[in-house]
């Protein structure tokens, strides 16, 4: 069995993926962390915000561990919207009009230096946005084309006009 790797986690190992910040109908925003290493993390004591000065707002629970390549969906009316769950210090939700989501590694209430944040712009309602790897190797937060939460991300949203040479 693998040992659960926690001290020393790689830049990108686990990143934030896929979220849902303009939600219609009554549904709640959501965030979805990825685990992009063939070994379990545990997430317990690990934040998410939406704010850079306070980055401890949601603490992820006690024996939540994030197995190889999979996903983990947290919604704001049942984790860090919810004031009920005792990891939400302070409630938050996602802007539609777009804003900066934080996740920090972190023990006993204190961060402890791992960190990704992702920035998304303004996002259509019912669209989620999330990480879409480049021919380049590297990565951008775009809208996609279906929502995806806890599974592999659809591919991009296409407009009405696509240039396919140039």
């Amino acid at each position: 069995m693998l040992g659960v790797f926690v001290a020393g986690t790689a830049f990108g190992a686990v990143v934030i993926n896929e979220l849902l910040a303009n939600s219609a109908a009554g549904a709640p925003d959501w965030i979805e962390l990825h685990n992009t290493t063939d070994q379990p993390i545990a997430l317990a004591g690990w934040f998410l915000s939406d704010d850079p000065d306070t980055l401890t707002k949601y603490e992820i629970a006690t024996g939540t561990l994030l197995a190889p390549g999979d996903y983990v969906v947290f919604y704001e009316d049942t984790h860090f919207g919810n004031t009920n769950d005792p990891g939400c210090h302070s409630p938050f939700g996602l802007s539609r009009d777009g804003e900066t989501v934080y996740l920090h590694s972190g023990t006993d209430g204190l961060l402890t230096g791992y960190s990704n944040q992702e920035r998304f712009g303004a996002s259509p309602a019912d669209v989620s946005l999330g990480r879409y790897r480049k021919s380049t190797g590297t990565y951008n937060f775009v809208a996609l084309a279906q929502q995806t939460p806890g599974q592999a991300n659809a591919e991009p949203l296409a407009g009405p006009v696509v240039i396919s040479e140039i």
